[in-house]
């Protein structure tokens, strides 16, 4: 059986509990933003028949990535980066209101929008069985980026703090709430620029997140920062630090 993906580079979803599968497209010359090939990959069986998708895609634009995630209520995450931010303290009043609709991500924190979409993809499927950690969906993506299972720690590190400029913002639809309007009224709660993904890159602090994950110079000699990161917060309940 082959699954037909669309991406520019890799892409890693939970789709069990204990399994991650990973694609790589075969064009890795694209720049990100532009247009991609699709391309034809073989996915394992075994894991196929442990999902109850059949495929997925992602969508890539310059200033949103929008995914498909794992679980029965159809949920798509959407991504977008802001810069510029100029009421970061403002926002984490809301948020402690329970008035954004979104998880707030240091950039700093995120070396790409992967192990965050790994992170999100996750707390969907705790909260669906009713197994989270964390009192929200969005306190959950923070938790299950963090290596550690201290709360306070976790959404300290990876949430918005109240002096920073920019904000990866996380925002989760349901297949019933495709109308609502979440990411417009997230537009009107956070005074910034909304920015091109492609500069995440350059808000991470690399050093910062190989010491959080500790991860070794031979580990990055056979994969990449992304995919270190990834399988960290993947089987954050078997590799723990």
């Amino acid at each position: 059986m082959q699954m037909l993906i669309s991406l520019k580079t890799r892409l890693t979803l939970c789709l069990d509990d204990h399994a991650v599968a990973s694609w790589t497209s075969l064009d890795a010359d694209n720049p990100l933003g532009s247009h991609f090939n699709k391309h034809e990959l073989p996915l394992n069986e075994d894991i196929l028949n442990r999902s109850n998708r059949t495929w997925c895609c992602m969508n890539y634009t310059n200033m949103r990535k929008t995914v498909p995630l794992e679980d029965e209520g159809h949920t798509t995450c959407h991504v977008v980066l802001f810069t510029e931010v100029e009421n970061a303290a403002e926002l984490r009043q809301l948020i402690m209101k329970g008035q954004v609709e979104a998880s707030l991500v240091k950039p700093e924190m995120a070396v790409d929008v992967f192990p965050v979409v790994v992170a999100a993809n996750k707390a969907v499927r705790s909260q669906a069985a009713k197994k989270m950690v964390t009192r929200s969906v969005f306190s959950e993506i923070l938790f299950n980026l963090s290596p550690t299972k201290n709360i306070t720690e976790s959404l300290k590190t990876f949430g918005l703090g109240d002096s920073d400029k920019s904000v990866l913002a996380v925002v989760l639809e349901g297949s019933e709430e495709a109308q609502t309007g979440k990411m417009e009224k997230l537009m009107t709660q956070i005074k910034g620029q909304v920015t091109d993904l492609i500069h995440l890159s350059s808000l991470t602090d690399e050093k910062r997140v190989r010491e959080l994950y500790k991860i070794p110079d031979p580990e990055l000699t056979v994969s990449s920062l992304s995919e270190a990161v990834v399988s960290r917060v993947a089987c954050k309940e078997f590799f723990t630090l």
